[in-house]
């Protein structure tokens, strides 16, 4: 079985160093990093990440923007994205995230629940595709 991969976008580098952690060293995904959208394009045109893990709020962009572009890319497509944020999405802001997103978890998470979430959520896409 091959390697997966795990791009994470995420502009608080203690934040982006914590689920680089969680997902690497304890989920065994090889890591990708952005800390704003304009990196996160530029690996996505690049890589086909397994696993996004991507913040809410981030400089020049939102989550949703980097999420649309994920889903507008045949090659993305099967990506899992996890959306995290500190705000209580509710009504149109909540339901279109949740019409992409494969799973919006509120920030702080702790890690072990990510990355169990994680491995559940990578679980269902793996045999989706198989």
């Amino acid at each position: 079985m091959s390697k997966k991969y795990a791009l994470i976008v995420e502009d608080n580098p203690v934040t982006r160093e914590l689920l680089t952690t969680v997902l690497g060293r304890m989920g065994g995904y090889a890591m990708l990093e952005a800390g704003d959208a304009e990196q996160a394009y530029r690996l996505l045109e690049r890589y086909t990440p397994d696993m996004v893990i991507l913040d809410y709020h981030l400089p020049g962009a939102n989550g949703t923007d980097v999420l649309t572009y994920i889903r507008a890319d045949p090659r993305l497509q099967a990506a899992a994205v996890v959306l995290l944020t500190a705000d209580n999405l509710v009504g149109h802001e909540y339901a279109t995230v949740m019409q992409t997103a494969d799973l919006q978890l509120q920030k702080p998470v702790m890690p072990r629940d990510l990355l169990r979430m994680v491995q559940q959520l990578q679980a269902v896409k793996d045999a989706a595709l198989s």
